[in-house]
């Protein structure tokens, strides 16, 4: 029978002006964190930039590298990464994967498409940036206006653009036209304090609905109602939508 053991490190007096080769040297000690263990400021060998709180156990350990320089460098190449393979997708894929982000979210394109939520994000964003260099304020405004009492698909076929982008565009301008979290609170309150009896739907019921809108504008055989549709309804909108999409 085996039997695992942990190698534990000795206990080692620290000063201030440590040097750990290739990892910095010590600048101050700070208070120890809440499980106890030591912590010190440095100055980075990597970049010459002063960490933040690390633990001294780390640094003698060698799990600690640097003040958090290398990581943000891979990460930067890794994104970098993502990016070309953004730029090098077929238009036709490019957009596929938008639309069915528009339509289903991120977790939905990734379980479609088969990709990591990170390659979703990239896409969404640079997508994103490319519509807003494409078309003018103006010309936003436009699809956002026509869309309020027009057929989405009619939209996107008088602007030459994809159901996905004008449904995009259509929901940011939403957005800025949205009042303030707060002012809307002050106006249910002020309505409930007068008597008015106000249902405000829970974060999912809003989802929902907003699903179900989108749905309904695209796919004249699911109507919306103005109203927050029940379940039955929303398993309808999504049967549509997966069949239309299949």
């Amino acid at each position: 029978m085996s039997t695992k053991t942990t190698t534990r490190i000795a206990h080692r007096p620290l000063t201030v002006g440590m040097v750990f080769e290739g990892v910095g040297t010590i600048l101050s000690r700070e208070a120890n964190d809440k499980w106890g263990a030591r912590m010190v400021k440095f100055r980075c060998a990597v970049c010459g930039g002063v960490s933040n709180p690390a633990r001294f156990n780390q640094m003698c350990s060698g799990v600690v590298k640097s003040c958090g320089c290398l990581e943000k460098k891979a990460d930067r190449e890794f994104q970098g990464r993502l990016i070309t393979w953004v730029d090098h997708l077929q238009t036709r894929e490019r957009k596929s994967i938008f639309t069915s982000i528009t339509l289903f979210g991120t977790a939905g394109a990734m379980k479609r498409h088969e990709l990591s939520k990170r390659r979703c994000d990239t896409l969404w964003r640079l997508e994103r940036d490319r519509l807003a260099q494409k078309l003018t304020p103006e010309r936003r405004k436009a699809i956002h206006a026509m869309a309020q009492d027009t057929d989405i698909t009619n939209v996107a076929s008088k602007y030459r653009v994809t159901v996905a982008e004008a449904l995009h565009i259509t929901r940011a301008e939403d957005k800025k036209h949205q009042e303030p979290r707060a002012a809307l609170k002050a106006k249910i309150a002020d309505l409930r304090s007068k008597g008015v009896n106000i249902v405000t739907p829970t974060r999912a019921q809003r989802r929902s609905c907003e699903r179900f809108n989108i749905f309904a504008r695209i796919y004249s055989g699911v109507r919306a109602d103005g109203m927050i549709p029940d379940t039955e309804a929303i398993s309808k909108a999504v049967k549509v939508i997966e069949r239309k999409a299949a």
